[in-house]
Formats: structure tokens, sequence, C-alpha cells
């Protein structure tokens, strides 16, 4: 009887303990959060909104819905975003820049000095628009525009030799690669994509992505541990990180000289297909070690442009240069 009674008393004095139990706040930069209810990252506290999570210093959420302030009210991130402290549509889900394009019909058309132009076949130079080089692949008719950027001159596509049309060419493996380009046009090393990235200058990731296919996964970088047989199966080429939250830009670059670097993705040595629209990573003919060559790489969430190592039977984007 005296067991039960203070086991009775034990199992209230406990919910009592639950119900008056204080809040922890737990310190993030200058301000506090509390414990459960949020995280901090960088010094910048985020809560929890549906699948995502937002800033509760500058984001409101609604509905598991993030919006973000631009100005003095604000928008919907998912169809909306803030230029130059007014709230704009997207197109269709991309946001752009409209001091350099125009969205119509849900499509984004390019602008020199408010000047439509085609981008495919025409490039904007300081201000003036001028024509793009076309050449034709006597292969299989394929058409690619050029770019001379330097002394260099570079498809200013993916090649897509016995590939389909989906806007981001095929991939290869590097031994396919080494002889994939046409009469003329060659793979290039990676001294060869150093002048590159020399002749671009600062900041060169961003002046030599594309206005459009770069899609942002979030702003908050996140470190994994992969599996064993995960790194068995990517190696060097499969990125530790991802990425979650809310997108402060759509991760698209600015296209300063022509490039269009757009991210096809890679298939690894089991045929797997991944990082289509976030990372973009193309051979080199350099191959330093056994069985390894380099490859160039741009990915979504950054400006960032290096060079890397992969195992030559995984599948990447070509880039043609002249000979």
């Amino acid at each position: 009887m005296t067991r039960t009674i203070l086991s009775s008393v034990a199992s209230i004095f406990l919910l009592c303990c639950a119900i008056d139990q204080p809040e922890v706040l737990l310190p993030c930069g200058e301000d506090f959060y509390i414990e459960g209810t949020g995280s901090c990252y960088n010094n910048v506290v985020y809560a929890p909104c549906g699948w995502h999570s937002y800033k509760l210093a500058e984001q409101k959420c609604m509905n598991d819905t993030v919006y973000s302030k631009c100005g003095k009210t604000y928008y919907n991130e998912i169809t909306e975003f803030c230029y130059d402290n007014t709230i704009q549509k997207k197109c269709n889900e991309v946001t752009y820049d409209l001091a350099k394009q125009k969205c119509i019909d849900d499509t984004l058309l390019n602008l020199c000095q408010g000047t439509l132009y085609d981008s495919y076949s025409q490039l904007c130079v300081a201000g003036s628009i001028i024509g793009k080089e076309i050449f034709t692949d006597s292969r299989d008719g394929k058409e690619y525009k050029t770019v001379v950027i330097g002394k260099q001159i570079w498809m200013a596509e993916n090649l897509n030799y016995n590939g389909d049309n989906n806007g981001i060419g095929r991939l290869y493996d590097w031994e396919t690669a080494m002889t994939v380009c046409p009469a003329g046009w060659h793979l290039p090393s990676i001294e060869e994509w150093a002048k590159l990235i020399d002749e671009v200058g600062g900041n060169a990731g961003v002046k030599l992505k594309s206005t459009g296919g770069w899609r942002c996964r979030g702003d908050i970088m996140v470190l994994f541990s992969p599996t064993e047989e995960w790194v068995q199966e990517w190696g060097d080429l499969g990125s530790t990180i991802y990425y979650q939250g809310s997108c402060e830009s759509s991760g698209d670059g600015l296209d300063e000289f022509g490039f269009s670097a757009l991210p096809g993705g890679a298939i690894s040595a089991k045929g797997s297909f991944r990082y289509a629209e976030e990372y973009g990573f193309w051979w080199s003919s350099t191959d330093n070690v056994s069985g390894v060559a380099e490859y160039l790489s741009l990915w979504h969430a950054s400006d960032y442009i290096g060079s890397r190592k992969a195992g030559k039977q995984h599948q990447l984007s070509v880039r043609c240069i002249k000979d």
C-alpha cells in the first residue's frame, strides 16, 4: 500500500516538474533561442517551417511557407523574389536580374542596355550586341555556339555528340572524352582551363555560369559522413555536403563572357545519375595518376571554380576548345 502511494506521488511529482521545467535558452551570436525549437548556424538563429527552415530575425513562417522581408513587406520565396526592395514574380520558378533579363510568357530573355537580344547567337559586350560564331559538327549536324575569351576559342555549350537534345549535353567517361571532340577541336588540358579562369579574372565562377539552369537547394551548408559504399561509388567526385533552408539567390551566374556553363551533373561508374542542376563537372585531358584524371567543377551555392581529380570511369560533361 505504501509502495503504491509513493509511486503515485512520484508520478504526480514528475508531471509537476515536467510542466514547471523552465525553458533553456541557448546563445547564438548576439541572440538566444529556446532549446528544441531552433538551431544556430553562423551565429544566425533558424527555426523549422514545414520542410524548410527560416531566419527568425528576418523571415516569417505562415502555413508552413517561408516569407522573407523585402523593404517593409514580406514575400513568398517559392513564387516571388526581392529586387531593389520591390517584390517581383519569378519567371517559371527562376529569379533573375531585371537590368539584364526580361520575363515574357514565363520565358527569360536577355537584355543588353535595355535591348532584347538572342543569347544563342549574340553576346552583350560592354553594352553592345555582337554576333556569336556557330560551329556545325559534320558528324551529326548539331550546331554549337562558340565564343572567344582572350586568345582561346571555346564551344559555348556542352558537347552533345551521340546525345539527345536535353539542353545540357551528354556525359562521357574520360577515355571517350579524349577523342570525342570534332576535328579541329580537342579536350582542354587543365592548363588551358587555368588560362580561361585567369582571363576571366576574379569571381570567375559566377562570370562563367549561365544565367539560368542552376537550382539552389538551400543556403545552409551541412556536412555528412558518407558510407563506405557511397565513397566506393563516387570517390573524390562525390560531395560530402548538402544544403538546406531558404535560398537567398538562385545559384545562377552572370555569363559575362558567353561561356554559359550549365550543371550537367555526373554518372558514377555504377551508372547512378546525380547532381544535375546543382553541379557542373568538365573533363580535362590531364591525367597525372593511373586511372585518375583532372576535371573542372562549378556548383550552385558558390562562386568557387577549381580543379579536382576523379576516376576515369565516371561520366562528366565535355567542353571542346579549338586547336
